[in-house]
């Protein structure tokens, strides 16, 4: 709410830019949606008996439609990431194929030549070697 304030009062170009960001990029914030929620139902009543604009309706775009909008579409992504992240985590199968969890166990080939298994060992094994 801050930027948006300085930045509408810049004016000019500045005033355009913000106009482009207040309705396409700080929306994605939620403490945006909500100051901005509230900012707009406390100045609606007061800016309208100063006559400077007409009071929209209350859900509409321009009051709370728009923060309330954002908000539930960042809960229903966040819902749903979350319910994916869970079922990813109760399903082991699922997450060591996506997830695989490096070993500290791993098989050693049967030495065929010692050059070989060292070689092998310095590569795959380096806290064994050190």
């Amino acid at each position: 709410m801050i930027t948006d304030f300085i930045l509408l009062s810049i004016g000019g170009g500045t005033a355009d830019t913000n106009k482009v960001l207040r309705e396409n990029f700080y929306p994605i914030f939620p403490a945006y949606c909500l100051g901005r929620g509230f900012f707009v139902l406390s100045t609606r009543n007061d800016l309208a008996a100063f006559g400077v604009i007409e009071i929209p309706p209350i859900y509409s775009r321009d009051a709370l439609g728009g923060p309330i909008t954002f908000l539930l579409g960042e809960a229903s992504l966040s819902f749903v990431l979350t319910l994916t992240l869970q079922a990813l985590g109760a399903c082991p199968r699922l997450t060591t194929r996506h997830f695989p969890v490096p070993s500290l166990y791993l098989p050693c080939p049967a030495p065929h030549d010692a050059t070989l298994h060292d070689s092998w060992l310095v590569a795959h094994c380096p806290l064994l070697i050190a």
